[in-house]
């Protein structure tokens, strides 16, 4: 057997005590094996974490951002009910094997520490996907001046690069 030729290979390089005992060794694919002193060896099964602390990891959504990119907008001095305007682009990528027709999800928007700076439904409207491809969609936000703390004021402030930018509740029409 292919493993036995490596465990007695990996036992002549351990020089032998003279009161022999149990020993640990670690494959070169990481598993480890537990070699007794009667020359019998098993693998060693690893340890499984009760600490639930530990993200599960799922499968992918169906789509993700990629990247996010602002542009202000100043208003039209010629028009009086112009406001100033933000745009977020979101380079989006489908996850999965199927063409993504349609979609809408909720954006989270946090600071670079991870706090929530805003959170809003979005609707892709028409802007279709391929699979495994990545799309830039624009979403816009106009300035009221009258609110504070609104998701223009954010997207102005802000670095694109340093926001963190979730999509959840995505829904996918097909």
């Amino acid at each position: 057997m292919k493993i036995s030729g490596f465990l007695i290979a990996l036992l002549s390089l351990y020089p032998l005590p003279l009161h022999p005992e149990d020993l640990t060794a670690t494959l070169p694919d990481g598993r480890q094996v537990l070699l007794r002193e009667d020359g019998t060896w098993s693998f060693i099964e690893p340890k499984v974490s009760s600490d639930t602390t530990i993200p599960h990891m799922g499968p992918l959504p169906p789509l993700s951002s990629q990247k996010a990119e602002t542009k202000v907008i100043p208003k039209d001095p010629d028009d009086e009910n112009s406001r100033d305007r933000v745009k977020l682009t979101l380079h989006i990528y489908n996850n999965s094997e199927e063409k993504v027709r349609a979609w809408k999800a909720i954006l989270t928007v946090k600071d670079p520490f991870g706090e929530q700076l805003f959170k809003q439904r979005l609707t892709s409207g028409s802007s279709s996907i391929e699979p495994k491809e990545t799309k830039k969609i624009t979403f816009e936000w106009k300035d009221d001046p009258e609110e504070k703390r609104e998701p223009y004021d954010y997207l102005l402030i802000y670095n694109p690069d340093v926001l963190k930018i979730e999509l959840s509740e995505i829904e996918i029409a097909k």
